[in-house]
């Protein structure tokens, strides 16, 4: 799995950081910070198998933030007025 670009990114998280990979993302005033993942043929066969998917964050020892993940891109839903 990779982080892709994607329709309206407006940042690349870490890329300046050589120890990480860079992050394509769009961050939001608001706080809202959205990625998106590309799976390759074994994950999507795998998710397909199992129904499940691992997210694991780094929270470094801070209060763990809400997150959200899921299958459509929801900046088109604030778009769609969803």
């Amino acid at each position: 799995m990779r982080a892709i670009e994607f329709d309206k990114c407006n940042v690349v998280i870490g890329k300046d950081q050589p120890e990480y990979l860079p992050l394509p993302a769009f961050a939001a005033r608001d706080g809202m910070v959205v990625t998106c993942w590309e799976l390759n043929k074994e994950e999507m066969d795998m998710v397909k198998e199992t129904g499940k998917f691992f997210l694991t964050v780094w929270t470094g020892n801070r209060p763990f933030q809400p997150i959200l993940a899921e299958a459509e891109n929801p900046l088109n839903k604030k778009e769609d007025g969803k």
